[in-house]
């Protein structure tokens, strides 16, 4: 048995603290050469599948409004910009790009309701409905623990 380098005191050999004063028991000469040689642990974020979801949902609608806005507007343009831009952010877990996908859903969800109350044909109202539930659901799944915290680190 060994003593304690604290308190003096015997403790087993196989102790990691002491039973007396509770202090730390100093690692094993194979320990240390065991920890020297052992690869430091990595760390990794894993992307929740909601997240990914979400980003390719941004990559194909953000590419069909630049695609769109090239023809129609500038508006169009930049909202489509921003949906590639934060697919980007939300696959490669980007802090920022949780707001950036809130901000576009919000407008999304804006314009589709807006679309509602204008609506001209059958079409619209469809599109409006697609989008409202796309987006929506974008919507709510930055609102989900997971998603929090994998954006949160």
């Amino acid at each position: 048995m060994s003593s304690c380098r604290s308190c003096g005191k015997e403790i087993p050999p196989d102790a990691a603290y002491c039973p007396h004063c509770g202090a730390a028991v100093a690692p094993s000469k194979i320990e240390l050469e065991t920890a020297s040689t052992q690869p430091p642990a990595v760390l990794t974020r894993v992307r929740p599948p909601a997240v990914t979801v979400s980003a390719v949902i941004f990559w194909v609608f953000g590419s069909l409004s630049f695609l769109g806005g090239l023809y129609i507007s500038i508006v169009a343009l930049i909202i489509g910009a921003l949906e590639i831009i934060a697919g980007w952010g939300l696959w490669t877990l980007q802090r920022w790009s949780r707001s950036l996908t809130m901000v576009v859903a919000v407008y999304y969800l804006f314009s589709a309701v807006l679309s509602l109350a204008f609506y001209e044909t059958v079409v619209d109202l469809i599109s409006a409905g697609i989008i409202l539930a796309v987006y929506g659901l974008i919507l709510w799944f930055m609102f989900r623990p997971e998603v929090k915290e994998a954006f949160a680190r």
